[in-house]
């Protein structure tokens, strides 16, 4: 745990990601797999971080067929406050994140109602990635007082997305397109949002 806790805190293990993301080397995204898979495995707080850098359907790529958040209760780019401590109560047990499946999907396409994801906005996130560290690296901070990465606060605007309209973790281009109301998992929560944002 105190190992997890200082790659996280000193943002080793975003800088890691940041490599699995970019490299053309499979040495090298092989041996930042292995070093993400021991920053993570076990530890509801890095667990979290994923899921505040990468959009939820494409974390759930690293469990498939867990039961894991539904889409609105985190956003596309950030994390709830609960998502940052486990749950009460007896939780089933996820299953062994599967790296390599997630390090697929990171390099897949995909144009769907609850996820747009392809080179610009992979790029996108590479980007934020990238500053998040410089100003990380850049900022200043007194010896008797370590600096430690806030985490929680990092967040990456998609540009390239700016205009798709966005409910509830649906893009409404994509659902009324590509999609039906059986994709969604709670239709009256979701048409009053809709109904509420229309308002907005």
């Amino acid at each position: 745990a105190g190992m997890q806790e200082e790659a996280r805190n000193q943002l080793a293990l975003l800088y890691q990601l940041y490599l699995m993301m970019n490299t053309k080397s499979q040495i090298q995204k092989q041996i930042s797999t292995n070093l993400l898979t021991l920053m993570v495995a076990g530890n509801a707080v890095s667990e979290a971080l994923l899921t505040t850098v990468f959009p939820l359907p494409l974390y759930r790529e690293l469990y498939p067929g867990a039961e894991l958040p539904a889409l609105g209760s985190l956003s596309s780019s950030s994390s709830s406050s609960s998502s940052s401590t486990p749950s009460k109560g007896k939780a089933p047990p996820k299953p062994k994140p599967n790296w390599k499946g997630f390090t697929e999907a990171l390099y897949r396409d995909v144009e769907a109602p609850t996820l747009v994801w392809n080179q610009q906005t992979r790029s996108e996130l590479a980007n934020a990635i990238r500053s998040e560290i410089d100003i990380f690296d850049r900022s200043d901070y007194s010896k008797a007082k370590r600096k430690i990465w806030n985490w929680q606060e990092f967040s990456c605007e998609y540009a390239s997305l700016r205009d798709e309209i966005c409910v509830d973790g649906y893009y409404l281009r994509l659902l009324y397109s590509k999609g039906s109301p059986a994709d969604i998992r709670s239709p009256k929560d979701f048409f009053n949002r809709c109904f509420g944002q229309s308002l907005m």
